[in-house]
């Protein structure tokens, strides 16, 4: 990060104005290790009432962290987060903090659709990266599991759609009437995502990117 940490969680959030202090209800730091997704979309505000930001849970230069945090909900690492713009956690927040989803171990894109389901494009680790449909308190698995796997009873929620990473490696994402846009760096693709209310199982390539002349 460029500049202080408030300065940094602000052009995060996208609020410089509007998140005076980097400390939320409850004594979290928004800004430490690890920081907000500034390479993931800024702050989203409108839909939920509030601004959503996220944490990542691995180490600059993507290494895992040594102890993956994102299954512990005290930690703020692996979440997707959710607070208003003063910094305060929202009372319909799942756990009291502000975490609104967790199991997360790289979050790039966050895009509403008409109907106001949220949709997240993730980075994987190894295997599979993802697009996962975001829903209040819901478990994505991290680091338990990477992509598809045994929900555990329910306990996890599978993605909808999984690609390998080097198809993929998903950037921001859009949703453009039913359908979800998606795009790919090390795959240097667009993906398009047709949704079916809270469906997304076909995929195919938009267009490809062409490398620059030498």
């Amino acid at each position: 990060m460029g500049g202080s940490d408030d300065e940094d969680i602000r052009a995060a959030l996208g609020t410089h104005g509007g998140l005076p202090r980097r400390q939320a209800a409850g004594g979290a730091k928004l800004g430490a290790q690890a920081g907000i997704g500034e390479e993931g979309p800024a702050g989203r505000e409108g839909r939920l009432g509030a601004v959503l930001a996220l944490r990542h849970n691995h180490e600059e230069g993507g290494a895992p962290l040594a102890k993956p945090s994102s299954q512990d909900r005290s930690s703020l690492n692996g979440k997707i987060l959710r607070v208003n713009p003063d910094g305060s956690v929202p009372s319909d927040n799942p756990f009291g903090s502000p975490v609104w989803s967790l199991g997360h171990r790289n979050v790039q894109g966050l895009s509403w659709d008409s109907s106001g389901r949220l949709w997240a494009t993730e980075f994987g680790q190894d295997t599979k990266d993802e697009v996962n449909l975001i829903q209040k308190g819901n478990n994505y698995g991290w680091p338990n599991v990477e992509g598809d796997g045994d929900t555990q009873g329910g306990t996890y929620t599978n993605p909808l759609v999984t690609w390998s990473p080097s198809e993929a490696s998903p950037s921001g994402d859009a949703v453009v009437g039913s359908t979800l846009y998606v795009g790919a760096l090390r795959g240097q693709r667009l993906w398009q995502v047709p949704l079916n209310g809270a469906s997304a199982i076909l995929r195919k390539v938009w267009f490809r990117f062409s490398p620059a002349p030498a």
